[in-house]
């Protein structure tokens, strides 16, 4: 319950103030991750869907973005359900054309929960 919590207030301090937001850009949307190995084992890619928040305005922003993938392990009776969460701030190098080169970097976390079927 806590990490669907901090999204949920992350949300609401961002609606809180929509007259900054809004004047200055505001966005919402999905996301679709396909995760593969760079590695030459035979294992499939991951698939994680999920959704993100970003605030920019003429110099900087805000990007949190919240993915979700599960997987059902019958041969271990356990089903597993990953969650990453990631901060960033973005920082624009250059404005007011059609590219708008960027700098990103931020914080993340990631939860695994294991369930038993």
């Amino acid at each position: 319950m806590r990490y669907v919590t901090v999204p949920t207030v992350l949300l609401a301090v961002l609606l809180a103030c929509p007259s900054a937001a809004s004047a200055q850009g505001f966005g919402v949307g999905g996301r679709m991750a396909w995760v593969t190995s760079d590695t030459e084992a035979d294992t499939d890619a991951v698939r994680f869907t999920g959704g993100q928040i970003r605030i920019l305005s003429a110099r900087w922003g805000l990007e949190v973005s919240l993915d979700r993938k599960s997987e059902s392990l019958e041969a271990l009776n356990q089903k597993v359900t990953e969650t990453p969460i990631q901060m960033s701030p973005l920082m624009r190098l250059a404005g007011g054309g059609k590219v708008s080169p960027f700098l990103l970097g931020g914080k993340g976390w990631y939860r695994r929960k294991v369930e038993l079927i």
